[in-house]
C-alpha cells in the first residue's frame, strides 16, 4: 500500500521507499530527456489516478506543493492502466517506480522529476495476530525486491532491476 489508514484492527509495516517519475511514450517530444519539472508536466495532457484516491493523492502532492493547477484529461484506476494509456500515446503521467520496475512497459520512457517525490509503502497485517513464518518470509522477500528495484541513471530511463545475490 502507498498509504496507512487509521483502523483499530490493522497494523501497517513499512516495506520500502520509492520515487515518482514522469512517463512518456517513445517518440514523444519529451522522450530522451533526463528530467522534467512539475511545471513542465502540466503543459501536456495528463493521465492519472483520481487525486482523492490515496495513491492519486501522492501524485497530486507534487503539484499542490508547487501551487500548480493541473487537469487530468484521462483518469484511470490502476497504475498499470495509466502505463498502457501513456504507451498508446494518449498523454503523459506521473507514476511510481514499482509499477514500471523490470522494464514491464516497453514503449515508455521515464523522466526524473526535479522536485522531491519520495513516498513510503506498507503492508497491512491484522493487529495483535502473530505472523506465520510464511507471511514473514513473504514480507521479507517483498521488501528485498522493492529495495532492489533500481532505475538506469543515464540516458532515457527504462525500468530495470539491479542484479540480486541469491
Amino acid at each position: 500500500m502507498s498509504y496507512r489508514l487509521d483502523h483499530s484492527g490493522l497494523d501497517f509495516l513499512p516495506l520500502a521507499s520509492g520515487e515518482l517519475f514522469c512517463i512518456v511514450p517513445d517518440g514523444h517530444e519529451l522522450a530522451g530527456r533526463k528530467q522534467i519539472s512539475a511545471a513542465e508536466i502540466i503543459r501536456h495532457p495528463l493521465i492519472g489516478i483520481d487525486p482523492n484516491d490515496p495513491y492519486g493523492r501522492i501524485m497530486a502532492e507534487i503539484f499542490a506543493r508547487n501551487k500548480l493547477s493541473y487537469d487530468i484529461t484521462i483518469r484511470a484506476r490502476f497504475g498499470t492502466t495509466v502505463c498502457a494509456l501513456v504507451k498508446a500515446g494518449l498523454g503523459i503521467a506521473v507514476i511510481d517506480q514499482f509499477t514500471v520496475a523490470h522494464g514491464g512497459y516497453p514503449g515508455i520512457e521515464l523522466l526524473r522529476i526535479t522536485e522531491p517525490t519520495q513516498f513510503d509503502t506498507y503492508v497491512a497485517v491484522k493487529r495483535g495476530a502473530p505472523l506465520s513464518h510464511y507471511i514473514e518470509h513473504f514480507i521479507d522477500c517483498l521488501r528485498s525486491e522493492m529495495r532492489a528495484v533500481g532505475l538506469v541513471r543515464s540516458g532515457p530511463k527504462k525500468a530495470v532491476s539491479r542484479a540480486r545475490k541469491n
